[in-house]
């Protein structure tokens, strides 16, 4: 098991496009390492309920197309350290709506410096979000 944490850790570390498919490709080997190598994840899992109780609040705005109340929800929620990529990607689509392209990026930055990312029941989530910055950064407007 030692050479596998070791081969998964340096792989977080390198290649973020590569570790999040190998995730996806290797789910149980991954969660199984991830426990070990990033424990904060699963040690405060219950954070989860609270962010499902906000989540509604933002769902409600957005189902009445209040995007500014919306979006103070999802920044909120990233401010304290959102463990759940959707967040972060509603909160970038929406900058990306109103023509914010640097803070879409910002916003996309913040969940890779949370140590979130790596954990693998969030590598489709930070797949779509990596989609998104390489777009953002390509400047392919009509893409977004």
């Amino acid at each position: 098991m030692d050479l596998i944490l070791e081969r998964i850790k340096s792989e977080s570390e390198g290649d973020t496009r590569q570790y999040l498919t190998n995730c996806h490709n290797n789910y149980i080997e991954y969660v199984n390492a991830a426990k070990i190598l990033f424990p904060y994840y699963y040690e405060n899992i219950e954070r989860l309920s609270v962010i499902d109780k906000e989540y509604e609040k933002a769902i409600s705005f957005r189902k009445n197309g209040d995007l500014q109340s919306e979006l103070e929800i999802l920044q909120s929620m990233i401010i304290r350290g959102c463990p759940a990529p959707g967040i972060y990607r509603r909160a970038a689509h929406i900058f990306i709506k109103i023509k914010h392209f640097e803070t879409a990026k910002e916003t996309i930055l913040k969940w890779f410096e949370t140590e979130y990312w790596k954990v693998p029941n969030m590598a489709v989530g930070s797949l779509k979000l990596l989609d998104m910055l390489e777009r953002l950064e390509n400047n392919n407007d009509n893409e977004l």
